[in-house]
């Protein structure tokens, strides 16, 4: 299989490897663990764990909801972008609790099949994070999109927030193809009316200071310069009362200039 994925590539890119990194992590991330960030120490005197326990119940529920990139393979726990964005948080002010459930490998099939346990969790906003892994298997753009409306359809008949970020595929392959997938999601942004980031790794993707070996995932210092891009779309949001409608400005990448 992994053959197969090699012979399509026509130049070296970054997404040449991240084809290994999520069909490995695909067979090696089976299970579907939620990851809480930020828990208290438990050296907390017993009316300071009584009131953490409560506030923790009491909390808004951020969640991460997302393939390898949200998961944070590679990196350490508390590197990853929602260990890294519970902290911007926490330092803002807000009792927002993020939780991680980021599934290594996952479609946006596999993120449909989870949507009933995400809803389980009562979040007041979800972050997705999803396709990369439907555009390096080729799925037909039309089905990815659907799976996405879905998921956002579901999640804002709750009244839950939903903040989408997007993804790109190298030119290599096809402009048609490429194209296509890229639409997918200012479409859905602008049919649910909902906070956008046109591109997750914006700032990060072939900058291989930035990138672990595999060409794709990104380094602590690479999440750390997601999260300030997502800081300005989720900001308002947390504000009581807050939202947003906000789109992160559109920047080349040298895909763009191909």
């Amino acid at each position: 299989m992994l053959a197969r994925y090699l012979g399509r590539l026509n130049i070296i890119s970054w997404f040449a490897f991240a084809s290994l990194a999520c069909i490995i992590g695909s067979l090696a991330a089976c299970d579907q663990q939620a990851s809480l960030i930020g828990d208290r120490s438990t050296t907390d005197s017993p009316i300071d764990a009584t009131r953490s326990v409560v506030e923790t119940e009491t909390a808004p529920v951020i969640v991460a909801f997302g393939d390898s990139l949200t998961a944070g393979l590679g990196v350490a726990s508390p590197q990853t972008y929602p260990a890294q964005l519970q902290n911007k948080i926490s330092q803002a002010g807000f009792s927002h609790r993020v939780v991680n459930m980021g599934v290594n490998g996952e479609t946006t099939a596999g993120a449909l099949r989870r949507l009933d346990h995400i809803m389980e969790l009562r979040p007041s906003i979800v972050i997705l994070e999803f396709g990369a892994n439907d555009g390096l298997r080729g799925l037909a753009v039309d089905q990815t999109q659907a799976n996405l409306a879905q998921i956002i359809g579901r999640l804002r008949a709750r009244d839950i927030m939903v903040v989408l970020t997007g993804m790109r595929l190298p030119p290599n392959y096809g402009p048609s193809y490429t194209r296509s997938f890229a639409q997918i999601f200012p479409t859905l942004a602008t049919m649910y009316h909902i906070p956008f980031m046109p591109f997750f790794l914006q700032d990060v993707a072939t900058k291989p200071a930035l990138n672990q070996p595999d060409g794709l995932h990104p380094t602590a210092t690479g999440y750390s310069i997601i999260v300030d891009n997502l800081w300005p779309i989720l900001f308002p949001i947390l504000k009581p009362g807050g939202d947003s409608t906000a789109i992160l400005g559109e920047s080349r990448t040298k895909w763009d200039e191909q």
